[in-house]
């Protein structure tokens, strides 16, 4: 451990990065303000990332460098939250670039008392990303931000400086059993504990785009269950002072939900898997009055709403068993 704290703790994740690594911890070092630490979490790299990071921290003092079996994104930014020591926390990628100004615009605002500062970024594609300068304080702070969708400033975390007295003290974690949309679930269960938070309207983040694909295969389905029953729980407890903000957010992970359908018939999930499943989004179609048929964008979406509001569940499953049946034929 340092010997005095630093004000700010930068944590990476790192899994075979060799390609971008130099260039991210090279940014971040080269940042105007220097009261911070720099943590660098190998997740069990099989490229030379790991002796890439432990050469950095042979030469800068603020470079602390862990080695772990690999266990995904989550895992390893737990682990750079089980070792922090700043009163602040930052989340870099290890695929991403920091402007020299990046940690400066936050400490020069720190006076403003907020739990939580958001900066815009631009991306590999040129697309900058960014609000104008606004203080929320109170609340239901969920509910403030959804401003801030439309721009996605507010399901990030690498854009965020997060009071590291909120993690500690109400135990916020990334879930390592979820592999997908875990920044978000981190930051809506962070927003439940804060009081106060200020958007700068700059872009000194550099978010580089690579082309994955956006398949809801390539994760488990325990996985994708998991993350589904999380947010339904999170919105819930919001409805009950939010109502309008919780039910348009259901809907969203509603809609989320028959992509989740889809897949279970196309990777020939079992039958005691997929009844339980569309059993507790049918509960949930009908307790939102957003879910309406004519109303859910595609006609795929309208069929499956349709079948799992006004039919029996083992009639809907079995309906789409063939349909996807017929369509594997055809293809």
């Amino acid at each position: 451990m340092m010997m005095n704290s630093p004000k700010i703790s930068v944590i990476i994740p790192i899994y075979n990065a060799e390609v971008y690594l130099h260039g991210c911890v090279d940014s971040v070092l080269a940042q105007d303000f220097i009261d911070f630490e720099l943590l660098l979490i190998d997740d069990g790299s099989k490229d030379s990332s790991g002796r890439i990071c432990d050469e950095y921290a042979e030469k800068d003092s603020r470079v602390r460098v862990f080695h772990k079996e690999n266990g995904g994104v989550s895992s390893a930014r737990n682990m750079g939250l089980d070792y922090a020591c700043g009163e602040w926390i930052a989340f870099v990628d290890a695929d991403d670039l920091l402007r020299s100004a990046y940690l400066s615009e936050y400490s020069r605002h720190l006076d403003i008392d907020a739990d939580l500062y958001i900066q815009g970024f631009e991306d590999s594609e040129g697309h900058i990303w960014c609000y104008d300068k606004h203080y929320w304080t109170g609340d239901g702070m969920a509910c403030q931000l959804s401003c801030l969708e439309e721009k996605q400033l507010n399901r990030l975390v690498w854009n965020k400086l997060f009071r590291f007295s909120i993690i500690r003290n109400f135990s916020i974690r990334f879930d390592e059993n979820i592999t997908m949309l875990e920044d978000l679930l981190f930051v809506y269960q962070f927003l439940f504990y804060t009081k106060s938070v200020l958007n700068l309207p700059v872009t000194n983040y550099f978010y580089s785009v690579h082309v994955t694909s956006a398949s809801f295969r390539k994760h488990k389905f325990s996985s994708w269950n998991l993350l589904l029953d999380k947010f339904h729980e999170i919105f819930s407890v919001l409805s009950e002072r939010y109502s309008e903000y919780a039910l348009e957010q259901q809907k969203t992970f509603f809609l989320l939900s028959l992509d989740v359908v889809r897949s279970l018939y196309i990777d020939g999930l079992k039958k005691d898997v997929r009844i339980p499943f569309l059993r507790k989004i049918k509960v949930r179609g009908q307790n939102n009055q957003l879910v309406k048929v004519p109303r859910m964008y595609t006609f795929s979406n309208n069929v499956i709403t349709f079948l799992l509001l006004y039919f029996p569940v083992t009639v809907t499953d079995k309906i789409l068993y063939f349909i996807n049946k017929i369509l594997f034929l055809i293809r």
